[in-house]
């Protein structure tokens, strides 16, 4: 056994031999097989099991395949993001039920991800759980086959920048498992790689790693230098630069005595690196101080003590050339007199950042799980209101925060609304704390991002959004001109609304000059709703001096249709105001009329701010005590209505009703603004209902009041549809009957996806029978018209605590948990063909009765759902058989075949694949792209990306209409004041995919090529695209120089030839220069590929040009002498390099005696021939062209 080869069983053999050996004289020797049992025993059945089923390093994707469900894999290889989203929550629950694998689990999601892509998000989640796996495996090391398939993973995904700080996160996890030289030791066999990325990608980790490295003893230094030695001198700039960053790295990590090892580094190079090593070290030890001041303060320290970041620090003793001290080396901390420090904050201090902990700022990256990230996140709420709560308020300085706003800027753009607002919420707290001198120095970018909370339907997380910027205004006014306005482009439809609504509510003075554009903007909205919510901020800005010239003057700008409209619209609205001013005293008086007060819009906005919405329900749920409705309703209603109104008589209930349709119909305008109140009357009514009949007499009320809002164009907001949602339920539930009314005035009341928001929110608080088994009604309605996929998890949570709650007294609750059962079922069968399952169904009810008429049985069957196939007419919630009839001919003939099986023929193999073959699919992308709306084409481009770089030979065929539409879009919309930003980089990307993956370019016609040049000059001069656009337009110019350099010099002569035609009105002297310089990089692309052909044919393209523009006259003129100096340049070049060519007898004949350029370059057409050898010409590489670098 000594000899086994088995390595585990000699290490046991080993410690067996050991314990024998150390027996003390007397004592009985145990045989080693009872002395196995006995240690066995001695440890946990879990234990035991979990190293039983531990995967060996032969076997951990195995133990994968044979753990993971047939139907999870399915899900997990299907290419589709939703399936494989879905595949990753079910490996998950399968995990929390069997979690004695975790680095197989690792392993196996590894293996299955190396060599597929999806969106980033996606990505991001494949990445943390990976991750989340690796930590829960409790041995100290993982096998080699498991760590080798997660390396393997990261090294597929490092080249994808927007997954580098998630990859670096689960690499340091490997390394801590298995060490750093391990995972190096991987790594040094993959830095030959021929694609420059990867050896660069892995140079960046490789210096990560030791920046972040506290001790060098964990990789061979010296081993380390060798493997990175041809890195040094690699041909890619990007991989140099990645191996100065390891030598910097390692002179912060071992100093001199490191950089030693690197003797093939020429001396300035490790200067540089000690130079940088020294700044970086600086940095730290400031941020180390920071910690130390910090933490010299003691938990208890009243309020009257100076500020924590005001205490003076006692410097540290540096103990090596590392920056950061090992915990032991920690530096004593100063107490005062009749004080003690604090262990605990001595213990938990870091000494990396002041004041949030390590472990808070990595419970709050978005790496880890949902629930420990939320955890994290309420840490941090907590810790900065006890600091608010000390009074310090503006008194900490901005840099203390940004470790945290890094990590909480993510979160902004999470699909997950509680995980949003939570970080908004620790956003808002901090920006309390921070100094009022600060608040302008937080990055721009980042209050771009918060900004962008507005586009949320939920609630609270606009409402959060918005007292961050109320906030940041009142310490920063120039927040609004200087971020607010140059953004405001970017909000959705409905989060302008909001936002202008904001800027309204600040009664902010603008200026005339700095807001036209954006009052412009405005006015050219085509939404009725935000001109409601602008109109005013309009009107009072027109109204200031010079505001309607400077408007018109922005107006010019825009296409001559749009200009005529918005101008249309500014004599239309001061035509408004001036009238609205002389109607003002006759409509006050006529409102007066109908209410006890008239109501105005901030009265109403200032009361919603103080009323939960569900308030209502959590009265039913017995959560509030029914008075404070009471007292809430009569103190507002009571201001606009008689009194009579809090009476709960049926009779008073039906005049109420009478006076509200009233006032609705004739002052609509000011009833709109008490219709908080008119619901909050309904929902106290419904409470307190006596009589039976009062619930159809709420119902008809809304019945009648739901149209005319309508009818005004009034959508009722989240508000107000929360407050009467639950009441209409509520009727509902205690009457079945009313189904088809309360269905209508649910849908009519508010949007789809507004709606199940609330109706999800109700499912989570509501214990009313009625409202629920309402509320599942309801959704199993509204479901299949709207996006409920990040609802599905919620909406599951709810209902199985419903159920845990009720199963163990069914009897009392049928109602609530027959409901809830099938609402569990609906959500499983949510996933699933919705063909499939109305097959099996009908098969079951053929199989139990094969001679009776096929019916339903019961509203709950999962076949409910065929019913919302049609968009004009709505199911009803209990079906009957004339429900099911109306999908059948109202002829006997029908009623005879019901009892008969339809034959139904499948599609064969050869069909079926081919309606998903590109072949098929291509004519879809090309209509699609055809659309003029953004969300339909952007979907096509992305397909024809995807499809250029798999198979590129389907567009052979169709490649002209590709170009065509191409082009066209790019004419259209990089034209554009402001031009979509994300259209145009869809289409720039598909450009530059088409050109640089493909070998399609040869086929382009010559025209297209020069149309597709004179766009991108065209809009690189502009300069309205943003970096990362006008990046890729200079790669594409770059990629048709250096592919099709012939049509591409034919186009870029065509170009300079512009500068004696009518250029001044459409083009520019900044165009034509950019056009001149392309023209060079083209004649360089010419020479460097050497081509006779072409280099004949190009002098005789400029004997063309010049036959065209006069040579005397072209010098005469600025742009002239320059195109003409070009032109010489470049014949100078092919002379130098290529004579030999050009003055053979054969094309000095084709090129004739009057030649110009010969002329030109003093070239006797005469003499043949040369002795003359060319000069080996090696033209430089092509630099990126700048449009705005002239």
């Amino acid at each position: 056994m000594v000899d086994d080869a088995n390595l585990s069983v000699r290490d046991a053999v080993a410690k067996a031999l050991t314990k024998v050996g150390l027996q003390k004289p007397g004592e009985i020797k145990i045989p080693e097989k009872q002395l196995q049992v006995a240690r066995q025993r001695a440890k946990s059945p879990d234990t035991r099991r979990s190293i039983k089923r531990k995967p060996t390093s032969q076997t951990a994707v195995n133990v994968w395949r044979d753990w993971v469900e047939d139907e999870t894999n399915n899900l997990l290889t299907s290419g589709q993001w939703n399936q494989v989203t879905l595949g990753l929550e079910q490996v998950r629950k399968q995990f929390d039920e069997d979690s004695s694998n975790p680095q197989a689990v690792a392993a196996g999601l590894s293996n299955t991800f190396i060599g597929k892509t999806f969106t980033p998000k996606v990505m991001a989640n494949i990445v943390k759980d990976i991750l989340y796996y690796i930590k829960k495996e409790d041995s100290q090391k993982m096998a080699d086959d498991a760590i080798s398939q997660v390396l393997l993973f990261a090294l597929d995904k490092l080249p994808d920048k927007k997954l580098e700080s998630s990859l670096f996160e689960l690499l340091d996890a490997t390394c801590e498992c298995n060490g750093g030289q391990y995972v190096f030791n991987f790594f040094y066999q993959h830095l030959g790689a021929k694609n420059p990325v990867v050896p660069k990608c892995i140079a960046t980790y490789f210096a990560h790693y030791l920046s972040n490295e506290k001790d060098s003893s964990d990789i061979d230094i010296e081993g380390f230098s060798q493997q990175i030695k041809p890195l040094f001198t690699h041909s890619d700039q990007g991989v140099r630069k990645a191996a100065n960053e390891c030598l910097v790295a390692v002179s912060n990590l071992g100093g001199t005595e490191a950089l030693n090892n690197f003797k093939y580094v020429n001396d300035r190079q490790i200067k540089e690196a000690k130079k940088q090593g020294q700044e970086t070290q600086g940095e730290n030890t400031n941020d180390l101080e920071k910690v130390v001041q910090l933490n010299e303060v003691p938990s208890d320290i009243s309020d009257k003590e100076p500020s924590v970041l005001s205490v003076a620090p006692s410097k540290p003793k540096q103990q090596s050339a590392i920056p950061v001290p090992k915990r032991s080396q920690s530096p004593k901390k100063s107490t005062r007199a009749g004080q003690s420090p604090d262990p605990k904050s001595a213990r938990d201090s870091s000494p990396e950042r002041a004041l949030f902990s390590k472990n808070i700022l990595s419970a709050v990256t978005r790496a880890g799980s949902m629930l420990e990230c939320k955890k994290g996140m309420e840490e941090v709420e907590s810790m900065l209101t006890k600091l608010l709560e000390k009074d310090k308020s503006n008194s900490i300085p901005f840099s203390d925060f940004v470790p945290l706003f890094e990590r909480l800027r993510p979160w902004f753009k999470d699909a997950n609304p509680n995980l949003v607002l939570v970080a908004a919420k620790d956003v808002h707290l901090s920006l309390k704390l921070i100094s009022v001198s600060d608040i302008s120095q937080i990055p721009k970018e980042f209050y771009c991002d918060m900004m962008l909370l507005l586009n949320f339907t939920n609630k609270p997380i606009r409402t959060m959004c918005l007292q961050i910027m109320n906030l940041v205004y009142s310490m920063w006014p120039s927040f609004i001109p200087e971020v607010f306005i140059e953004q405001f482009q970017r909000f959705n439809a409905e989060g302008k609304i909001y936002a202008i609504r904001f800027l309204r509510e600040l009664n902010y003075d603008m200026d005339v000059n700095q807001h036209a554009s954006f009052i412009t903007n405005c006015i050219a909205n085509k939404s009725d709703e935000f001109h409601e919510a602008a109109n005013p901020i309009i009107i009072q800005f027109l109204n200031l001096p010079g505001a309607v010239e400077a408007v018109n003057k922005a107006a010019e700008e825009f296409p001559p249709a749009k200009k005529s409209h918005i101008k249309s619209l500014i004599t239309n609205l001061m035509k408004r105001d001036n009238s609205n001013a002389n109607k003002d005293s006759s409509s006050k008086e006529q409102a007066s009329s109908l209410f006890n007060y008239v109501p105005t819009r901030d009265e109403t906005d200032e009361r919603i701010s103080g009323i939960d919405p569900f308030l209502p329900l959590k009265i039913l749920n017995t959560d509030e005590d029914p008075e404070s409705l009471t007292d809430l309703l009569k103190a507002n209603a009571e201001t606009y209505f008689p009194e009579t109104i809090m009476e709960t008589d049926l009779e008073v209930i039906s005049s109420t009703c009478s006076l509200f349709l009233n006032i609705a119909t004739k002052d609509f305008s000011h009833f709109s603004l008490i219709l908080d109140i008119v619901f909050l009357w309904c929902a106290y009514q419904t409470l307190l209902m006596r009589h039976v009949d009062g619930f159809a007499e709420i119902i008809g009320f809304l019945e009648n009041l739901i149209p005319i809002v309508k009818e005004k164009n009034r959508q009722l907001t989240q508000y107000e549809s929360s407050l009467i949602i639950p009441m209409i339920l509520e009727c509902y539930g205690r009457d079945h009957k009313t189904w088809s009314r309360v269905k209508e005035l649910i849908f009519d009341a508010c949007d789809t996806q507004v709606l199940l928001e609330i109706l999800v929110h109700i499912i989570s608080i509501a214990t009313s029978v009625f409202v629920l088994t309402a509320t599942y009604q309801c959704l199993t309605e509204i479901i299949p018209n709207a996006d409920v996929q990040s609802y599905v998890d919620e909406l599951r949570n709810s209902t199985n605590k419903i159920l845990k709650l009720v199963s163990a007294n069914k009897d009392e609750n049928p109602e609530i948990y027959t409901a809830a059962t099938n609402f569990i079922i609906y959500l499983d069968n949510l996933n699933k063909p919705q063909q499939i399952q109305v097959q099996k169904e009908e098969e079951k009810v053929v199989a139990e009765s094969p001679k009776k008429e096929v019916r339903p049985e019961s509203p709950k069957s999962p076949k409910k759902r065929s019913y919302s196939m049609s968009k004009d007419r709505e199911p009803e919630p209990q079906p009957t058989e004339d429900s099911f009839s109306r999908n059948e001919a109202n002829s006997p003939e029908s009623h005879k075949s019901s009892e008969q099986k339809l034959c139904v023929c499948m599609l064969n193999d050869s069909v079926s694949q081919g309606l998903v073959d590109p072949k098929v699919q291509l004519y879809s992308w090309i209509n699609d792209l055809m659309s003029d709306e953004t969300g339909v084409a952007v979907p096509a481009l992305k397909s024809i990306s995807a499809q250029l770089k798999k198979d590129e030979t389907i567009f052979k065929s169709h490649l002209d209409a590709l170009m065509i539409l191409l082009l066209s879009k790019v004419h259209t919309y990089f034209a554009m004041a402001e031009p979509p930003t994300r259209f145009c980089k869809y289409i720039a990307f598909c450009l530059l995919t088409l050109f640089s993956e493909t070998k399609l370019s040869p086929l382009i016609p010559k025209e297209h090529i020069q149309q597709l040049l004179y766009e991108m000059m065209t809009h690189l001069t502009n300069g309205t695209a943003e970096g990362v656009l006008n990046q890729v337009m200079n790669a594409i110019i770059i990629k048709v120089i250096e592919d099709c350099s012939m049509f591409a010099f034919m186009g870029l002569l065509a170009a300079i030839g512009e500068y004696d035609g009518d250029w001044q009105r459409n083009l520019s002297e900044k165009w034509l220069r950019l056009a001149i310089k392309c023209f060079e990089a083209s004649g360089a692309r010419i020479c460097e590929l050497g081509n006779q052909t072409d280099i004949f044919n190009s002098f005789s393209l400029i004997d063309q040009f010049f036959e065209m523009h006069d040579k005397e006259s072209m010098v005469k003129t600025q742009m002239g002498a320059k195109v003409f100096q070009s032109i010489r340049n470049y014949g100078e070049l092919v002379m130098k390099n290529y004579y030999d060519v050009i003055t053979s007898k054969e094309n000095l004949k084709k090129l004739g005696q009057n030649s110009t350029i010969l002329q030109l370059l003093n070239i006797n057409p005469n003499v043949q021939g040369s002795s003359v050898s060319p000069v080996q010409h090696q033209p430089s590489r092509l630099k990126p062209l700048r449009g705005g670098n002239m």
